[in-house]
């Protein structure tokens, strides 16, 4: 869920971590546009502070041209093939950006469920959690639907 700023988070760190093998670039997506639009929509919510965006995944699975249009933006890109790992990132960041700030994450419902104790203990330490996430149960009941 994807939130409007609460005023202590307004100018405050916005770590985001996007798993780029379970949340793909659709096909005739530029790649170059990923943060931008990030920033765009976290900036329309409030967020004004400090970003970083992480991309992580299975680098072997995306695309050479892909990684460097998104590097290129100062995406920063992580050969990150298992969630956990991807929790390990998020920590650093955390020991650095002390709460208030907010951590999003951008995946599917697979890492929701392996970071949700994580996303708790986020939230009784005064960190705001943002999550975009495709929840795949819903897409595939929906796929009938979107080819008509």
């Amino acid at each position: 869920m994807v939130k409007e700023a609460a005023p202590e988070y307004v100018n405050s760190p916005t770590g985001v971590w996007w798993n780029m093998n379970r949340c793909p670039i659709p096909d005739g997506y530029n790649a170059c546009q990923v943060g931008p639009r990030i920033d765009m929509v976290l900036k329309s919510l409030g967020y004004s502070g400090p970003l970083t965006i992480t991309a992580v995944g299975d680098l072997e699975d995306i695309p050479v041209d892909v990684l460097r249009a998104l590097s290129s933006t100062g995406i920063l890109i992580r050969d990150i093939p298992h969630p956990s790992s991807v929790l390990l990132e998020m920590l650093d960041w955390q020991d650095v950006n002390q709460p208030p700030a907010t951590v999003m994450l951008i995946s599917d419902d697979l890492d929701l469920e392996a970071m949700s104790n994580h996303f708790c203990e986020n939230y009784e330490e005064g960190y705001n959690t943002l999550l975009a996430y495709i929840h795949m149960l819903c897409l595939k009941n929906m796929l009938p639907i979107l080819k008509n």
